[in-house]
């Protein structure tokens, strides 16, 4: 975990977050894998959400892969963690019902 300031620091939050709207699945998948990643790391997740990963993040699980929607799904709840600020901007961008039913539907991973 030692290389997550340096991505953060390196902007890189900002083109993974492009990446989770790229028309590729697998592009998809793997930025959402990777901000999950990245949100292991408490002092990386205020700067995700500066940079403006929920909606795209709470989008593919609407809409992604199951991988995708899975790795969505972490990165959310760890954002979530410990933050209320982060979680209601969860619930504001409507992400409670794909959760949901992520929970209901999804892989044990999930």
């Amino acid at each position: 975990e030692d290389y997550i300031p340096l991505i953060v620091k390196a902007g890189g939050i900002a083109p993974l977050i492009g990446l989770l709207q790229a028309e590729s699945l697998v592009a998809q998948e793997c930025a959402a894998g990777v901000l999950c990643n990245l949100t292991h790391e408490v002092k990386s997740r205020p700067e995700i959400v500066k940079a403006g990963a929920i909606a795209p993040l709470v989008e593919l699980l609407r809409s992604g892969s199951a991988p995708a929607q899975e790795k969505a799904a972490g990165a959310l709840r760890s954002l979530s963690a410990g933050s209320t600020q982060h979680a209601v901007a969860i619930v504001k961008e409507t992400g409670v019902p794909p959760l949901a039913n992520l929970l209901r539907t999804g892989s044990e991973e999930a």
